[in-house]
């Protein structure tokens, strides 16, 4: 049996009382930028591949793959070497919020999604009232599973 790391592990659950204001911050830019940052991978991961395929089209011509004036494939594998951290961290944000989503209730991945991941909280224009209605809570149980969900988040990411 292997060792799981932090991102592996299911997050387990963190009282109210422990999650610093700085923690949920800080998670909650993750949970906000979760669709952003999976398209931003995609954009990447399409990025890559274009280069490699201008790569491929010139096998052994060492030529064809150097940056010369107005050469689009070297300025592009300049920017790739550039990215290459930023997607690092990218996709272990992303991977972590998807190996915990699996580990909510079924109340907690609707808060989530809601909330967080779908953008339905700005363009619907809800507030806290109307999402503790729409999930049969009262306003302070939200607040509650919202800490609960936040702190799962921030045990995932390996901060607490």
């Amino acid at each position: 049996m292997g060792w799981l790391t932090i991102a592996e592990a299911p997050p387990r659950i963190v009282g109210p009382d422990r999650l610093p204001p700085h923690v949920a911050r800080y998670v909650e830019g993750e949970l906000e930028g979760y669709r952003r940052n999976v398209q931003w991978l995609a954009d990447y991961e399409a990025t890559v591949e274009d280069i490699e395929e201008r790569y491929r089209a010139s096998p052994g011509d060492e030529a064809a793959v150097q940056a010369a004036p107005g050469d689009t494939t070297a300025a592009k594998a300049e920017l790739l070497a550039l990215l290459e951290r930023r997607a690092e961290v990218v996709a272990w944000s992303v991977r972590v919020i998807e190996r915990a989503l699996p580990h909510l209730t079924e109340q907690e991945t609707a808060l989530v999604e809601i909330r967080y991941l779908s953008g339905e909280w700005w363009s619907q224009q809800w507030t806290w009232g109307d999402l503790a209605e729409h999930l049969g809570v009262t306003e302070r149980r939200l607040y509650e599973v919202r800490r609960e969900v936040l702190g799962r988040f921030a045990t995932a990411f390996g901060i607490l």
